[in-house]
């Protein structure tokens, strides 16, 4: 499933929204939701940074989850909880980025943070798609029933 964000312009940053949501289950080593970004402008746009929200609302606990955040060119067509990619998708990748169980910020309430600084220079895009892929054998979104757990994105460019 693609979440949509509304269209923005340069030197912007989208509004937080849900890679893995309250309802979604996504086990180590799976795929998130896509997210779709849409851009403005005829030139090469940089990736900023990249802020990651893990927590819950009502049961679960926080996840800090080593992971890595991937960009696309085209609409991957995944949804959480996918095991894989194709190859075709695959070659759309503009762009990934590790992030280790070390680099999380606990909030010392019911979330934890992450801000990656990125820098990253793609080609031309009027549609950016993002995803998340949890690390083999890691943190399990959502495993319990009852759990409320999610992961959110907010993605800055110029």
């Amino acid at each position: 499933m693609t979440q949509k964000i509304n269209v923005l312009t340069t030197d912007s940053v989208s509004t937080i929204t849900d890679l893995i949501g309250i309802n979604d289950q996504v086990s180590g080593g799976e795929w998130s939701n896509s997210i779709s970004l849409e851009l403005q402008g005829d030139n090469p746009i940089e990736i900023s940074k990249i802020q990651l929200v893990s927590g819950f609302s009502g049961s679960g606990a926080v996840l800090v989850p080593a992971l890595d955040i991937v960009g696309f060119d085209a609409d991957p067509a995944i949804s959480a909880g996918d095991s894989s990619i194709s190859n075709a998708e695959a070659q759309t990748i503009v762009f990934r980025q590790s992030l280790a169980v070390g680099e999380w910020v606990q909030t010392g309430g019911n979330a934890a943070f992450a801000l990656l600084d990125l820098s990253t220079v793609v080609h031309r895009l009027y549609t950016l798609y993002v995803a998340v892929k949890l690390a083999t054998g890691g943190t399990q979104y959502n495993s319990a029933g009852g759990d409320d757990e999610f992961l959110r994105t907010r993605i800055w460019w110029r």
